[in-house]
């Protein structure tokens, strides 16, 4: 049976409380777990499943290979299995330290090999904090991490917690997107990009600059190109340390330069300055020399970002650009609390030097900011490389057939300057993993580069088509593809079961998932090893490959 294997790691928050008579919501141990294993929608009897939870991480390594699990019903044609790992003492979110966010880390780390993807339940006053620095500390990142949580608890008979908790297995489980994301209200957004925007209502979160990655409607449907894709061959591995003296400086109209000053004179090593707008700040000298003397004399890292909810620090005014003179960096449409998080990691690096780490606060590293590139800000120069004919053969013939096509059908109506070309577009997006796939069975390397090339220029395009039947494309910024376009071709199954290594190597830079399963549940490492090709097996191993839990006994 298609089957994932997910670790809940329970820190706390509002979503397991209970209510106390004087004390208001209190957390209630194991309260949680006991809740999720009587409702049939988490734990299907007819799985066959037994139930239990660890209260330590050292308890749930003994217990790894006998550890009891609930089990979901099908949905999304797979079944869902999961423990709950409930940490002692449960957290109220407001409690939530750096050494937290290192302790979900190391668990992660920890259970990385055994486990399909990991969601996490938290409170959500900081969760986008922890979903922050979750994203920076997980480097390599190759399996789903979702953080999601609760604004009325799952003890009360109305509550948002039993939609999150399921949304959040469901889309960990069937759709892989390698990210630390945050699930809420039937949206998942980029973990780094969200705020909480409201303690009364049950969308309390958003992504302000950018689009959520999927919503979960009458379907799911996945943003796919806004889905951040491996492309280095490196292992996972987890960061262990943040730097704890990092601040937030947020100016308001009045606020004194001495009161700023005092505000400098203690040992910190970074500054996130919440300033007015496009990134301005009162030009007076005083407060300029103040900056100046943080940066180059004690070599704090100082990082404007806007107190504006959408847009971005640009130097448009003399004010923002007096600022980047004395050393302070730009941090483009950074959230606060990922500029707070994006800093500490950094600052946490001793083989970076501040400079190094001014550089790298002004560039994405998980997709925590928008970079602009001088070489796509001409919409019509981008909208020209699209043409199918501009940019592939393929292409080309993909628009003579539509053309050829609709004039048989007598559809005299549709311009054949645009509306073939947006045509031709939507159909070489479905075209090419056919022919990715067909490549790999050829052991064809150029065809497989030219495919792969055409493909990463689809993909950093807006889609256009606004009524594709498969629901694949829209007109906006924020299209969409359904979960059924988005099902894995398994091309690098292919090239590892045939052991061609220069292609698997070649996808895997690509993006493509080296956990991936195909639909007898195995992995390419699996594929390889059983097939002998062991340039391919060291590949794979090189971008983090590891063998699913059942695959381990086969090849024993």
């Amino acid at each position: 049976m298609n089957e994932s294997r997910i670790l809940i790691l329970y820190c706390g928050g509002t979503l397991g409380m209970v209510r106390h008579p004087s004390q208001g919501y209190v957390p209630y141990p194991g309260f949680l777990t006991e809740t999720l294993r009587s409702q049939s929608r988490f734990h299907d009897p007819e799985g066959n499943s037994i139930f239990s939870w660890s209260d330590t991480t050292e308890r749930y390594q003994k217990l790894e290979m006998i550890l009891p699990t609930m089990i979901t019903p099908m949905a999304e044609k797979k079944r869902i299995r999961f423990a709950v790992l409930e940490y002692d003492p449960l957290l109220d979110s407001s409690n939530i330290e750096t050494k937290d966010w290192l302790r979900l880390a190391a668990d992660i780390d920890l259970n990385y090999q055994s486990f399909d993807a990991f969601v996490i339940l938290h409170g959500t006053d900081t969760m986008s904090y922890t979903s922050s620095a979750l994203s920076m500390l997980l480097e390599n990142l190759g399996k789903p991490v979702v953080v999601t949580g609760a604004q009325v608890p799952l003890s009360e008979l109305r509550n948002d917690a039993i939609e999150n908790i399921l949304g959040a297995l469901i889309l960990a489980a069937s759709h892989p997107i390698p990210e630390v994301t945050l699930f809420f209200s039937s949206t998942l957004y980029r973990g780094n990009r969200v705020s909480k925007l409201s303690n009364s209502t049950l969308d309390a979160f958003d992504s302000p600059n950018l689009a959520p990655l999927a919503t979960a409607g009458i379907s799911i449907q996945v943003n796919r190109q806004l889905v951040l894709k491996p492309r280095e061959l490196q292992k996972f591995r987890v960061h262990d340390r943040m730097s704890q003296q990092v601040v937030l400086l947020r100016l308001f109209p009045g606020l004194q330069v001495e009161t700023i000053a005092n505000f400098f004179a203690s040992p910190i090593q970074g500054v996130i300055l919440h300033s007015f707008g496009a990134g301005n700040a009162p030009n007076k000298p005083e407060l300029l020399e103040i900056f100046r003397k943080a940066t180059f004399e004690r070599d704090i890292v100082i990082v404007n970002i806007s107190q504006c909810i959408r847009g971005e620090v640009s130097a448009i005014y003399q004010v923002g650009k007096q600022l980047q003179s004395v050393g302070v960096v730009a941090g483009g449409d950074m959230t606060p609390e990922c500029a707070l998080t994006k800093l500490s990691y950094l600052l946490a690096k001793p083989e970076l030097t501040r400079d190094q780490i001014r550089t790298l606060m002004g560039k994405s590293l998980r997709g925590e900011l928008t970079e602009r590139h001088k070489d796509l800000t001409d919409e019509n120069d981008a909208g020209r490389s699209l043409t199918p004919g501009a940019a592939s053969s393929e292409g080309g013939q993909v628009r003579r057939l539509f053309q050829y096509i609709l004039t048989q059908q007598g559809e005299a109506s549709i311009s054949v300057d645009e509306d073939i070309d947006d045509l031709a577009i939507a159909a070489e997006r479905s075209f090419l993993p056919f022919l990715i796939q067909q490549a790999c069975l050829r052991g064809d390397n150029q065809a497989l580069e030219r495919h792969l090339n055409r493909q990463h220029q689809l993909d950093a395009f807006p889609l256009l088509i606004s009524n594709a039947p498969d629901g694949s494309s829209n007109t906006n910024t924020n299209s969409t593809a359904t979960h059924s376009s988005s099902l894995p071709t398994f091309s690098l199954h292919i090239a590892a079961a045939l052991g061609h290594t220069d292609q698997v190597r070649q996808l895997l830079e690509a993006g493509h998932l080296v956990h991936a399963r195909d639909y007898t549940g195995h992995t390419p490492l699996f594929l390889a090893l059983q097939n002998g090709h062991q340039s391919t097996v060291e590949i794979l191993k090189l971008a983090g490959a590891h063998l699913a839990s059942h695959e381990k006994d086969t090849t024993e």
